[in-house]
């Protein structure tokens, strides 16, 4: 632990001092025999946060890698393993760190400068392993602490994986500013509203389904409203926020849900929203030191900053085609920056409408769905299929119980009629069950995609 001011809970469980410090040191010693050493690297075979924690702050003190593994993920591929990784690092049942040697391993080093190593889906769902330095994390923990007023008296919840660039930056917040962590291993509304109801927590983390779940029980419950409104920060991130969903805590909660814009290969913050600098329907203002613009051909955001990986791990194309040669990287999303500097996200490149020339980003649409009482999820998608006008619109919807599909359907038409230009009202409109997904959660809008083809090729 950073310091003795701060303190770590996990599932609502303290983890003293003295407790992790002897974890620590244990876990020091058991990775230091399996042969940890600076190019050498070690995988974390586990979820736990707490084995995440610890592996992290022995890789800082004994040098190394860290290749975070998480179930949501493949296990890494065997030729890694057997090029650089010299044990697999978890909690045994007791709590105690295990280091299984990786016996064969030919110790070639991993390049400087990656020290943790994530999986990102990627826009395709295809897994790479993005590279970033100590020194880029802890360039971010600063640069997002600053723009957040991050402080000692700070207590963060943090319901997200940490194994994913977004919940280990918290952790480096916690060591950065000796704030007080209280992780959760999994998201449940009711355990969250216990940490707020017990903890009086500041700042609380999570990506927007979380909050929409946290909304249904708020309009049902006075004390979940003021529970929620007493946070100081409502920050979300990890997935395009809806304007409905930012303008239902506002009616609802009288606090804005503080949106941000990042992604592992940029470190990952790369714009953030705070209680004094948000606007509806932006991800805020870049972080101090960060530098972004507009690809004039595209609208495409670039990035530049310290915390920009240092490429994907064996896979050098990959790396080139992705940071130009003065350091930009590209994000693949397009966007909108105002003369304050608010960026506006649009929506990945790929997924970009084009009807009569002009170019839309899905959430245009995708957010005159979700005002729908009974829509839960929406994911709009356009295809080029026998139409000279431009792409033909389709929406999959996810109702949020189960309901007449044919009324449903009607209410969406409904509403689009009302608030969208008759061209960019969508084709079709399918209920689904629930949305097809990529490993990290996401809908995958490939397959989304391929099924919108299927459709409009059997009418």
């Amino acid at each position: 632990m950073s310091t003795t001011g701060s303190t770590l809970q996990i599932d609502g469980e303290l983890v003293t001092s003295a407790h992790y410090t002897a974890l620590l040191a244990e876990s020091c010693r058991r990775l230091e025999q399996s042969g940890l050493a600076p190019g050498a690297g070690i995988v974390v075979c586990d979820d736990s946060a707490l084995a995440v924690i610890l592996a992290a702050a022995a890789i800082q003190q004994l040098g190394g890698t860290l290749l975070l593994q998480s179930s949501t993920f493949p296990l890494a591929p065997e030729h890694l393993i057997k090029r650089v990784l010299v044990a697999r690092f978890a909690l045994d049942h007791a709590g105690n760190p295990v280091a299984e040697s990786l016996m064969g391993a030919e110790q070639l080093s991993f390049p400087a400068g990656a020290d943790v190593i994530f999986w990102t889906s990627g826009s395709q769902g295809q897994p790479k392993a993005v590279a970033l330095s100590w020194q880029a994390l802890a360039y971010q923990a600063e640069a997002t602490g600053e723009r957040l007023t991050i402080s000692e008296q700070d207590r963060l919840c943090v319901p997200l994986p940490l194994s994913h660039a977004y919940g280990f930056g918290l952790v480096q917040l916690w060591q950065h500013f000796s704030c007080h962590l209280l992780l959760e291993s999994r998201f449940d509304p009711a355990r969250i509203m216990k940490r707020l109801a017990q903890e009086a927590i500041s700042s609380l983390d999570g990506v927007p389904s979380m909050y929409a779940l946290l909304l249904t029980e708020a309009k049902r419950s006075r004390e979940t409203r003021q529970r929620l409104s007493q946070v100081r920060l409502l920050n979300c991130g990890g997935d395009l926020l809806p304007q409905a969903l930012q303008r239902d805590y506002l009616a609802v909660i009288g606090q804005p849900l503080l949106d941000g814009y990042g992604l592992t290969e940029a470190g990952p913050n790369v714009a953030i929203s705070s209680p004094e600098c948000w606007r509806l329907g932006s991800v805020g203002r870049r972080l101090r030191g960060t530098e972004v613009r507009l690809e004039e051909a595209t609208g495409e955001l670039l990035v530049r900053s310290p915390s920009v990986m240092q490429g994907y791990l064996d896979d050098e194309a990959a790396t080139r085609s992705s940071i130009t040669a003065d350091g930009w990287l590209h994000t693949g999303d397009a966007a909108r920056i105002d003369e304050e500097g608010y960026i506006e996200l649009q929506g990945r490149l790929k997924e970009i409408i084009i009807v009569h020339g002009q170019t839309y980003p899905p959430l245009l649409i995708e957010d005159v769905v979700r005002q729908c009482a009974g829509v839960a999820e929406v994911v709009v998608i356009g295809v080029r299929y026998k139409v000279e006008r431009g792409d033909s619109i389709l929406a999959f919807v996810v109702p949020q119980y189960t309901s007449n599909e044919k009324a449903l359907t009607t209410q969406i038409r409904q509403y689009c009629q009302r608030d969208l230009p008759a061209h960019l009202r969508p084709r079709l409109i399918q209920i689904l069950a629930d949305l097809p997904r990529l490993r990290s959660g996401k809908p995958d809008r490939v397959a989304l995609r391929s099924q919108a083809i299927r459709m409009l090729a059997g009418r």
